[in-house]
């Protein structure tokens, strides 16, 4: 094999379609499943896409993990949220409120540069982005941060996005009746993977319990009507 290719696959530039990543790539994602079809977890470092519509059962998604990165005394940011993310919720989450940090501006350029900044600083473990449009710059950018800081990324935006950003992982979510449907769309050092159900009752028993709530209101309303 040709001297600079062999450096290329050994460095890590090029991905053979046989070519598995290593388990200690990855940090578990706290759902067995997930895990599995993720061949491990979440990137240890990188840029984390998921491609949702707000308030289906995101942050129930990354919750459990988000909670087990505040054991490591850094910070998780929250940059742009859509909702309030107070110390209630965070709780409520068994996220250590003192560890969370919340960002909250209009301003796209001081989203990324808040978002580069912190994944840079090496005392950020995660960084959480709400943004819709992105340019492939921009992106490699805050993976050559994410990869300095030893950090990752999360963007969420909605779905059905047109243009491929070049990131490590990309997750379409959509709303379950015990959890989410997630389609692995891209996902470094793997092959894509098509729709499967998410069971998130385990850990969120007030998920069944509300929505089976909710689904027996609505028969009573249509047996009035």
């Amino acid at each position: 094999m040709n001297t600079k290719l062999a450096g290329l696959i050994d460095g890590r530039k090029i991905w053979l379609g046989n070519q598995q990543q290593l388990v200690d790539d990855f940090c578990s994602t706290s759902y067995l499943l997930l895990d599995e079809k993720l061949s491990g977890g979440w990137p240890q470092y990188g840029v984390i896409e998921l491609q949702t519509a707000n308030g289906i059962g995101e942050l129930r998604l990354l919750a459990p993990f988000l909670s087990a990165m505040t054991t490591t005394q850094q910070l998780i940011m929250f940059i742009n949220a859509p909702s309030i993310i107070n110390s209630q919720m965070l709780a409520f989450n068994d996220i250590e409120p003192s560890a969370a940090v919340m960002i909250n501006t209009n301003d796209d350029s001081q989203q990324l540069w808040s978002a580069e900044q912190s994944l840079h600083s090496g005392c950020v473990s995660t960084v959480v982005l709400w943004q819709q449009q992105f340019s492939s710059c921009q992106i490699k950018r805050l993976k050559l941060a994410a990869k300095a800081g030893g950090s990752r990324l999360i963007v969420i935006r909605p779905p059905n996005q047109l243009n491929a950003l070049p990131v490590n992982l990309t997750l379409a979510l959509m709303p379950s009746d015990n959890g989410l449907d997630i389609t692995i769309k891209k996902q470094q050092g793997h092959w894509p993977q098509p729709m499967f159900t998410l069971d998130m009752s385990q850990q969120w028993p007030d998920l069944v319990t509300h929505r089976t709530y909710d689904n027996v209101i609505t028969l009573a309303k249509r047996r009035v009507s």
